[in-house]
């Protein structure tokens, strides 16, 4: 049995009241620096427990020293969900943020619509649980914060969404997020909460770019959604997100933004772990076999805005 925070000793390098994390419901949660360890961030693990234990025994992840930190999206789509989620809430080391399957979870249980689309989305998982069960992982994600800051404790504050910061929005503005009406599915624009859990313009501009490095047949408007969609995020030293698969199966960077779900749940997939501080990354594929050197692969520099996005567009001219 995990110890609770009132376990953790004073020389475990956790700060008690940071550790109660899944316990007290907030929207913005700030993590001081881990005196005793490292500070490991995963990418969408989609109930795929056996890779994420793959990862953490690679890096010899050590619960007493070592803290490790979800993206979001724990559940659907893989046998451990369920697990998952429990793990996250009674180990002391481990923390959470809410991703839009969380959030289908949670939409599910007032909304039969929104248990259909769940369903469809990778929640059938859910029918094997009772409503008693169902209710208490319910509680244990309505805890979660939709955002962590980490203070890496070299002088660097790295924050945590889900699925992106909007484009043009600062890190100041995300501290203050409060919870408001938004539509639980796939609605990316209406009000910053539904940025944070559903936003794929970021990654999208990136994909734009790789797809069409000429900025071909874009007019005006289209470059400078581009070029805003690429600038970094002011006010934080670095972002990491997942939510939209990146296509290499690899982790990519744009600006200060750094995308992690390497689409774990795929034939494919590979489920993408990551230390900020020390700047590396190791990966595992659905076999259990590391896909990256035991000492870890460096982390991506950001893609540089290609030259074409900043010349006058020939479609306006």
């Amino acid at each position: 049995m995990a110890a609770s925070p009132s376990d953790a000793s004073s020389d475990s390098g956790f700060d008690p009241d940071a550790t109660v994390v899944l316990r007290a419901p907030r929207t913005f949660l700030r993590v001081g620096p881990n005196p005793t360890g490292r500070d490991f961030v995963v990418g969408d693990v989609h109930g795929q427990i056996s890779m994420l234990d793959r990862l953490l025994r690679a890096v010899g992840f050590d619960p007493h020293l070592d803290r490790l930190f979800s993206l979001g999206d724990l559940i659907d789509r893989g046998p451990g969900s369920e697990e998952l989620v429990r793990r996250f809430h009674d180990e002391p080391s481990h923390f959470c943020i809410r991703g839009n399957h969380e959030e289908l979870l949670l939409a599910s249980r007032f909304n039969p619509a929104y248990r259909r689309v769940w369903e469809r989305n990778g929640g059938d998982w859910a029918d094997e649980l009772t409503d008693e069960r169902l209710e208490e992982l319910a509680t244990i994600i309505r805890a979660m914060p939709l955002v962590i800051e980490l203070d890496l404790g070299d002088g660097r504050q790295v924050g945590l969404v889900h699925a992106e910061v909007p484009p043009g929005v600062d890190w100041d503005a995300v501290r203050r997020v409060r919870p408001g009406p938004s539509d639980q599915v796939d609605d990316q624009d209406s009000n910053l909460e539904s940025s944070l859990l559903w936003g794929r313009r970021r990654i999208n501009a990136l994909m734009q770019m790789a797809q069409n490095p000429e900025a071909d047949d874009l007019d005006e408007a289209d470059r400078a959604r581009t070029i805003r969609a690429v600038t970094p995020v002011q006010g934080v030293d670095l972002v990491l997100v997942g939510h939209t698969i990146i296509p290499a199966r690899r982790p990519a960077r744009s600006g200060n933004v750094l995308f992690l779900d390497t689409g774990a749940y795929k034939v494919d997939g590979r489920l993408t772990l990551a230390d900020p501080r020390a700047d590396r990354y190791w990966q595992c594929d659905r076999e259990g076999r590391m896909r990256t050197e035991p000492d870890g692969m460096p982390l991506p520099n950001a893609v540089s805005l290609r030259e074409a996005y900043l010349r006058p567009s020939l479609a306006t001219a």
